[in-house]
């Protein structure tokens, strides 16, 4: 509904001396009642972080890699295994070979082993790979993270918003009694009752507006919870409660960086082991021999080595070399980047906590007294409806975007902390930032 539209019935209620005297005050906390009459769930901002840290369904993703990965750090830890031979020799030929009255059979063990510390070097790789899965689990942590404190901080307002709207069509319906009384006395026009109707319709679509805005943020922070859309979820908190700036920040910590550390990390195991790789394995084997014909039994041992006459790994290595660089050249990027935006992200909460503190403490109180004063002197005949207008409409604004700074501030912080790598810990409470 337009400014001036619930400014004028502010000022239409006032004259007719309903008892609103001061303007309706912010309130920062909601009661665990659904309007639909179902069992609501009542979450505060860190037991909506613990949440989000166990359910949320990315996240879970996340971890079962990274246990996939530890998984396959252990399996690079074990030995080749050995290979068993059965070989028959000189069956089913003709004379004194026929059938197996001349064979003879051989069981061997044969074990390669693995040189030049290409196995200690294997279990490297797979714990830099292992290292990088994890980089990735927090990265998402932090994604979700300033997902969930925004989700939490928009049902916030929207909770707030949903009530305003719900006062307002009831202020609305007693100014339409106001003028009907003055009408039937004689003291306003037929007109206004007609003037008035629209302002009663608008009033509605504000309110129904404002639910389905309240049922849309549910949802979102249900599904970033993990819950069920249908979760009757009430959040429970105080967005007046700013948060503080963190009052260290370095780029060292960043997600963005730790990742980009990692997968150097990777990529330069990935470079030593294809350098090992021109190392041939050595294959030992030791078995028995049987002679049928005679009925001897001998040992038989042989060793095994690959000549790397023609592949020595040279164009692995080279590739191995060149993503190592690649992983260093995006690990500048990455920290010339994450200084940027650790920059922008605390240039973006410092001015909208100056410009939330100045419509808390300054505009917002002269906006009251302004309103005030202005409704008395309408009352006394001093000022007109223009106005009263005006100054309700001021006031209407400011409230407005007192309640959309407020949540900026917190989704301003959220986004700093996640930069800088100050998410929510299991079980514990949010870094940097103030919950009720």
């Amino acid at each position: 509904m337009p400014r001036t539209t619930w400014s004028l019935l502010a000022g239409m209620l006032l004259s007719a001396g309903v008892a609103c005297a001061t303007p309706l005050a912010a309130d920062n906390t909601t009661l665990p009642v659904d309007p639909q009459g179902f069992a609501s769930r009542t979450l505060t901002l860190n037991d909506a972080l613990t949440l989000a840290g166990t359910d949320n369904p990315e996240l879970a993703a996340a971890r079962a890699v990274v246990v996939a990965s530890a998984a396959d750090a252990e399996q690079s830890a074990r030995f080749v295994n050995p290979e068993l031979a059965i070989e028959v020799e000189n069956f089913a030929g003709r004379d004194t070979q026929r059938g197996f009255d001349g064979a003879e059979m051989t069981l061997r063990l044969d074990q390669r082993f693995e040189l030049g510390g290409q196995r200690g070097q294997r279990r490297a790789l797979a714990r830099a790979a292992y290292a990088v899965v994890v980089q990735q689990q927090n990265l998402i942590q932090a994604q979700i993270h300033l997902q969930t404190v925004e989700a939490f901080m928009t049902l916030l307002a929207a909770q707030q918003q949903q009530l305003l709207a719900e006062e307002q069509l009831q202020l609305t319906r007693r100014v339409g009694e106001s003028i009907q009384a003055k009408i039937d006395t004689g003291k306003s026009p037929t007109i206004d009752a007609v003037r008035f109707q629209p302002l009663l319709i608008e009033a509605r679509l504000e309110r129904d507006r404002a639910t389905g805005a309240l049922t849309v943020a549910r949802q979102a922070l249900a599904a970033v919870l993990g819950l069920d859309s249908a979760a009757k979820i009430v959040a429970q908190g105080a967005l007046d409660q700013l948060p503080e700036p963190p009052a260290t920040q370095s780029v060292a910590a960043a997600p963005e960086m730790m990742l980009a550390a990692a997968a150097r990390e990777q990529a330069s195991a990935e470079l030593a082991g294809a350098k090992l790789q021109s190392i041939p394995d050595l294959t030992l084997g030791v078995g028995v021999r049987r002679f049928e014909e005679s009925g001897d039994t001998a040992l038989v041992a042989g060793i095994s080595l690959p000549l790397p006459l023609f592949d020595r790994n040279r164009s692995g290595v080279a590739a191995a070399a060149a993503r190592l660089e690649q992983t260093r050249q995006l690990e500048q990027s990455r920290r010339l980047q994450s200084a940027t935006a650790i920059a922008r992200a605390d240039a973006e909460l410092r001015n909208t906590l100056t410009e939330t503190r100045a419509l808390q403490d300054e505009l917002l109180p002269a906006a009251e007294q302004t309103f005030a004063a202005i409704d008395y002197g309408y009352q006394a005949g001093k000022y007109g409806l223009l106005e009263l207008l005006d100054a309700q409409q001021q006031l209407t604004g400011l409230r407005s975007r007192l309640l959309a700074t407020q949540v900026a501030c917190h989704v301003a912080a959220a986004r700093l902390n996640s930069l800088l790598g100050r998410t929510l810990p299991a079980g514990g409470a949010p870094f940097e930032h103030n919950d009720q």
